[in-house]
């Protein structure tokens, strides 16, 4: 239990307020800084990655090129390929784009 100065105290130098600055100082159950715990960050190769060269914006772009009319509700990157789904006359359709080449696969 930590033990405050009383209010009454008004000087620092009593010594009810040397007792509360002594706890303050050693507190053998505190938990001590979790630094060693923390993991270590981990920086990806970028070497390994994909060669992407289009945006996600511009596979969007080619996939409604291909189906006039349509809307675009979503653009995923899945490796080197873009998944387009569009949707046209009231049904959904997914259109995979080549993100290196920006051709419709």
């Amino acid at each position: 239990m930590i033990r405050l100065p009383p209010r009454s105290t008004q000087s620092r130098s009593s010594a009810a307020s040397d007792v509360y600055k002594r706890q303050a100082q050693y507190q053998p159950n505190r938990p001590q800084i979790l630094r060693k715990l923390a993991p270590n960050v981990i920086k990806p190769n970028l070497n390994l990655l994909p060669e992407v060269r289009i945006a996600p914006s511009q596979a969007a772009a080619i996939a409604q090129a291909d189906y006039p009319g349509s809307r675009v509700l979503k653009v995923r990157q899945r490796g080197s390929v873009y998944i387009v789904t569009l949707a046209v006359d009231g049904s959904v359709i997914r259109v995979r784009v080549d993100g290196t080449h920006g051709s419709i696969l």
